[in-house]
């Protein structure tokens, strides 16, 4: 039984209920028990204390405390005070001058109003009651708003709300955050603002309102709909036979358990048939089409479409012409109709996928897959699983996704490349009739072309073996990677490639020729090359540390070192006796002469030539020609065999050393010396026609020991004064040495050799002029000779001037006074 002290009336124990009557003011206090207090026409103080207590005011200005517990808490008449506490609390609310007081975490609280409300802090829900036109409003929570049976006004605000109206004509607004709007019954005008909003359709006067940029937002409709402006998804609800159409957004149409028809009109749409018979029409638009339940029609429409179908039903798909690339994605085995690109399967079943004559692309799922291309060119890619792929006539592309493949293809069936896309390290044999391999994942596997003439494409560490054909292999590594797989090109005229990727030179594997003219080329890469059989090409740029051996055959070296950094960087090019003409092209100073370490200019590196392992002597050299390229001021030397020595376009010294070498020089102010043995030295030609012209440069020819030939090859130009563009010979003897001359077929060569006497006036201008002059009344080129302070003079002069002339007349010096007789002269007419 309930204690009373003064106004104070507190529940025993066992107390649930207690009602006041009459109109004095009591307060009363309740107990851990579910109670139920009333109060009467005074003001009342009601404590429900812990339970899920129901506290009803009276008539007065009450004040109700909720306590713990799940509480109801009703005013009744009068200005009343309630406070819930913790739990989730209902209030009823009649008059506007109602304070509801709440707590932050204190519950999920409902107030059920009579009047227009704003929700107060910390409070969530609240529901209109009765049927007079209320508005309602919520706060910063996510609240949920439920109107009456009039026409409510219902404002969601800060949060993510769902707004409920009833059988009026209700205006919802979401406000900000993610918003759920149900009018109800009712024509209601429903605007979700900023978020990711979703409304409830069930009117057909229901007005949806959505401004650009307010997020994706969803209607949830029993009718048939057609999306407005702004609006992004659709979902039809229900079971009728309902129709959904979309706007020129990107959107997402859902049917429901009836037979639909969805259109998804412009933009990327996503369409989901549901469970009825339906039909699905992407239009424009890249589309992704999902039949799901039932046999449905599915048109993609313009754009590049995916079509997803379900393997135990069937489904009607149609592409037209020129309709873009377009998927079937499925888990059965399935055939590619007209104008359908791709097939993709999904699953784990043992599936089979064939092309049409379009460029399709399989793909395999894990199961064992059979793909067939058929006609175009196309690309087969199993997966996981012992697949089969066959790509039929064009040019097909085998992606190997897992060791376990079968590739076939017949003859005559284009050109076709497997891609190996795994990383597992196991061996890989291209089948006949394919022509390509390219490894694109960096792991250790050997691959093996075959028959044919392959392109086999390297990354990292794999090792390739190009076998018969004409190859070529491409390898491409990178600074911080691993280190490069080795080159077995095998039969065929092959073409090896290999490049480091960065500014740091990788190494190579070990890379060997074969059997025919191969060309190998490394960039940024140290490397050990073999050339094996054949007249072979190596060309090397930036690769310190690499060993270079043609093999036999006529080799060919082209080393591009401008580019190699300071630092201690060597090379090593190994040439065995009885190997072929080997020669060597470089655009830095060179020496043929493995005695010889050539210290570069402006570098402390050093370039070899010669079998540094001692192998065989270390003196004995074996490559027969050096080509110096580019346009450095550079410098060539032979060794003891018959050399061929050709400088560049600038200032070079070559000398011939021992052997009968022929050394040409090629522009610039060049001084070429024979050596031991019969040399040639020339002057390469540079103009069409005529006889040798002045230098363009100080050329000095010394010939050393042996019948040495100087050939003048026409086409210099420039101006001999003393001691400027000169042409040089040192060492000439008479009937020993030749001085030969070329000239265009046509051009008359002279017939004797006019000998002038130096006066005691005479300057070699002068003379230079006596000796044109002797030509002046011919039609015929002459040639004169003339010693002045020490030296013979060679006149060459074919004008009708009697003057010598820069642009037609050639002197040589020939250093101290040789004999000099007309059969030390040879003229060779060219074409």
């Amino acid at each position: 039984m309930a204690t009373t002290s003064g106004n104070q009336i507190t529940l025993s124990a066992t107390d649930t209920n207690f009602t006041l009557t009459g109109s004095s003011p009591f307060d009363i206090t309740g107990n851990e028990l579910n109670n139920r207090l009333t109060g009467n026409t005074a003001i009342n103080h009601l404590y429900g204390e812990q339970g899920n207590d129901t506290l009803e005011g009276g008539t007065g200005n009450d004040s109700l405390y909720g306590g713990d517990g799940d509480d109801y808490l009703d005013g009744s008449a009068g200005l009343d005070r309630m406070e819930g506490g913790s739990g989730n609390d209902v209030y009823i609310l009649y008059d506007i001058g109602d304070q509801i007081i709440e707590e932050v975490n204190q519950g999920i609280d409902t107030v059920n109003s009579a009047i227009t409300y704003t929700l107060g802090n910390n409070i969530e829900y609240l529901a209109l009651a009765g049927s007079s036109n209320l508005n309602g409003t919520g706060n910063d929570l996510n609240n949920r708003i439920t109107g009456n049976n009039g026409n409510n006004r219902l404002y969601g605000g800060l949060g993510n709300d769902l707004l409920q109206g009833k059988i009026g004509n209700d205006t919802l607004y979401g406000g900000d955050g993610h918003d759920t709007l149900d009018g109800g019954v009712g024509a209601d005008t429903l605007a979700g603002e900023y978020g990711n909003d979703a409304y409830v359709i069930d009117h057909v006067d229901d007005v949806v309102t959505e401004a650009a940029n307010q997020g994706i937002d969803t209607i949830n409709s029993y009718l048939s709909y057609t999306l407005g402006a702004n609006l992004e998804y659709l979902t039809l609800a229900g079971s009728a036979n309902l129709n959904g159409v979309g706007n020129a957004l990107n959107n997402r149409l859902t049917g429901n358990a009836g037979d639909n028809l969805l259109e998804g009109g412009a933009g990327n749409d996503t369409l989901y048939g549901g469970q009825g018979y339906d039909t699905l029409l992407g239009g424009d638009g890249n589309d992704a089409l999902f039949g799901q339940d039932q046999d449905n029609e599915l048109r993609g429409g313009a754009g590049n479409d995916s079509y997803t179908l379900e393997s135990t039903v069937i489904n009607s798909v149609f592409e037209e012409v020129d309709q873009g690339i377009d998927t079937i994605i499925t888990s059965a085995s399935y055939t590619l109709g007209d104008n359908f690109e791709n097939l993709t399967l999904t699953g784990t079943s043992n599936a089979i996928g064939r092309g049409n004559a379009l460029n399709n692309t399989l793909i395999g799922n894990n199961g064992d897959n059979q793909l067939f291309g058929e006609e175009g060119h196309d690309t087969l890619d199993g997966r996981t699983g012992n697949n089969t792929l066959v790509g039929g006539t064009g040019n097909d592309t085998y992606i190997i996704s897992a060791p376990n493949n079968t590739l076939i293809e017949s003859m005559n069936e284009g050109i076709d490349v497997a891609v190996i896309n795994h990383e597992e390290a196991v061996d890989f044999y291209l089948a006949d009739n394919l022509e390509n391999i390219q490894v694109i994942k960096d792991n250790m596997l050997n691959v093996y072309g075959n028959n044919s003439n392959n392109q086999i494409t390297l990354k990292g560490h794999a090792t390739a073996y190009g076998l018969e054909g004409d190859d070529i292999i491409t390898q491409t590594l990178t600074s911080n990677g691993n280190r490069g797989g080795a080159i077995y090109s095998g039969d065929g005229n092959d073409v090896i490639s290999i490049q480091t990727i960065g500014e740091t030179q990788n190494h190579s594997g070990y890379i060997m020729g074969g059997n025919g003219n191969d060309r190998i080329t490394v960039v940024n890469t140290s490397s050990n090359i073999y050339g094996d059989q054949g007249d072979d090409i190596i060309s090397l740029t930036t690769g310190s540390g690499s060993h270079l051996h043609g093999g036999t055959g006529n080799d060919t070296y082209i080393i591009d070192q401008t580019s190699w950094v300071s630092g201690s960087q060597n090379l090593y090019i190994v040439e065995n006796k009885d190997e072929g003409i080997d020669t060597i092209k470089t655009d830095v100073s060179f020496s043929l002469d493995c005695k010889d370490v050539i210290s570069l200019v402006g570098y402390q590196d050093a370039i070899s030539v010669g079998d540094p392992y001692g192998l065989w002597a270390v003196y004995e050299n074996n490559i027969e020609s050096l080509t110096l390229t580019g346009t450095s001021n550079t410098y060539g030397y032979g060794n003891e065999l018959n050399n061929n020595l050709f400088g560049n376009s600038g200032n070079n010294r070559i000398e011939g050393r021992d052997g009968h070498d022929n050394i040409v020089g090629y522009g610039g102010s060049d001084t070429l010396v024979g050596g031991n043995g019969n040399d040639t030295l020339a002057i390469a030609p540079h103009q069409a026609a005529g006889i040798m012209l002045n230098p363009a440069g100080t050329i000095d020819m010394t010939g050393d020991a042996g019948n040495d030939t100087f050939w003048m090859t026409r086409g210099y130009v420039g101006n001999h004064t003393a001691g400027a563009n000169q042409l040089s010979i040192t060492d000439f003897t008479h009937n020993v040495d030749k001085v030969r001359f070329t000239f265009t077929t046509g051009t008359t060569a002279p017939t004797a050799l006019n000998t002038l006497t130096a006066g005691s006036g005479d300057t070699l201008t002068s003379l230079l002029n006596q000796a044109a002059a002797a030509s002046a009344s011919t039609s015929a080129p002459t040639v004169s000779a003339f010693v002045f302070s020490g030296n013979t003079y060679l006149v060459l002069d074919q004008s009708s001037e009697a003057t010598f002339t820069n642009a037609s007349d050639l002197a040589i010096k020939l250093v101290g006074t040789p004999t000099l007789t007309f059969s030390d002269l040879a003229f060779l007419a060219v074409a």
